[in-house]
């Protein structure tokens, strides 16, 4: 069982990481999304 294991353990965090590194950007994104509509409506 610990074998089988392992590699989806592997495969979880390495499909996690790319989205803890996004993260971030969408938090800084989001508001210079918002302020984008507001200029142009």
């Amino acid at each position: 069982m610990k074998r089988v294991a392992m590699p989806a353990l592997v495969l979880r965090k390495s499909a996690l990481s790319p989205m803890l590194a996004t993260l971030p950007l969408i938090f800084l994104l989001t508001p210079l999304v918002c302020q984008l509509f507001v200029i142009i409506s």
